[in-house]
């Protein structure tokens, strides 16, 4: 008897961290579901109010925040907080304050790696896709990954996001879909051999040319997209300014094909406050009619200069972090 107590109480101590690794592991490609109800039901917009009374079991949307100047410390529905970093900039350590930090706030970390050249080129005519391949880069993918395995939670890794958007911007956005391929499997495999708790993101801009950089369903455990709404640039290329919907319904339609978790990594509204306001509520009210969106991670920060062209100002995405803020 007491043998085959032993033998349970063995079993009970293998399963219990196992089946955590697990349900920690579902929780994240679910989403973590904190803050989407609390906002909407405490907007007072009248529109939204009446979704108040659906039945919630299937929505599963979170925040995120890229906040560099740190507006939303203290806000209380962000599950995921954002931070960018350059590789061939990244030194040993560089994330580990940042991981701290997010843990202490009780949110998950995202990291978007941005995989410039050695010299930081941004000129697309180079060999880098195929250098990563070969192994050049694997220093920097080796310095990177070990320090992922410092932060206390999973990591959503976005890695060589908005490929597909072949501008003079970053030098892995090229016409060259099959290096891309390979780079990006080749970086998940090192990654993945190196920490094994952390989350890919694929991220592309949403253009429908994306889909020649797919990866792989077993490289990618979510789908980034961007969504920014620019008033002055939407009425000049559209004739007026679009809503969620006509944004994101487009993005959705194209990437819903392969049955992953979609998550908006690049959030972003310019404007006035009420525009602003407006503007997102009317997006977080619209998400449930898209069941793969889990999280809208927003851009709280200026975008880089001539981002939209040189014909328009750098917009500002900067929000009023009020907006997220819940209280009883």
């Amino acid at each position: 008897m007491k043998r085959f107590l032993l033998i349970i109480f063995g079993l009970v101590l293998f399963i219990f961290p196992i089946s955590a690794i697990v349900t920690r592991g579902t929780s994240a490609i679910s989403g973590i579901t904190w803050g989407y109800k609390s906002i909407l039901c405490n907007s007072g917009l009248k529109p939204l109010q009446k979704n108040c009374n659906l039945e919630w079991k299937n929505i599963t949307i979170n925040f995120g925040v890229y906040d560099p100047e740190d507006h939303f410390d203290k806000v209380n529905t962000m599950a995921i907080q954002h931070q960018f970093i350059k590789w061939n900039e990244y030194r040993k350590g560089n994330l580990d304050e940042f991981f701290e930090n997010v843990f202490q706030k009780n949110r998950w970390p995202m990291v978007t790696v941005e995989p410039f050249s050695k010299d930081g080129s941004q000129e697309k005519n180079t060999s880098l896709l195929t250098d990563i391949v070969d192994g050049l880069y694997d220093g920097e993918i080796d310095t990177i990954c070990a320090d992922f395995k410092n932060s206390k939670n999973p990591v959503f890794v976005r890695w060589g996001h908005e490929m597909e958007n072949v501008t003079e911007r970053y030098p892995w956005a090229k016409e060259d879909h099959d290096s891309f391929i390979y780079a990006f499997r080749y970086f998940v495999d090192k990654c993945r051999s190196i920490d094994s708790k952390n989350f890919y993101i694929w991220s592309p801009v949403g253009h429908k040319n994306a889909n020649n950089y797919w990866p792989g369903n077993e490289y990618v455990d979510l789908i980034g997209l961007s969504v920014f709404i620019y008033p002055k640039w939407d009425i000049d290329n559209y004739g007026k300014v679009r809503d969620f919907d006509e944004i994101f319904s487009e993005k959705y339609n194209i990437f819903k094909v392969y049955n992953k978790p979609i998550i908006i990594t690049e959030f972003g509204v310019t404007g006035d406050d009420q525009f602003q306001k407006e503007w997102f509520l009317d997006a977080v009210n619209s998400s449930y009619n898209y069941p793969l969106l889990k999280t809208i991670s927003y851009f709280n920060a200026v975008d880089s200069p001539e981002a939209w062209g040189t014909n328009y100002p750098t917009p500002d995405w900067k929000i009023n972090p009020e907006l997220f803020q819940y209280t009883n």
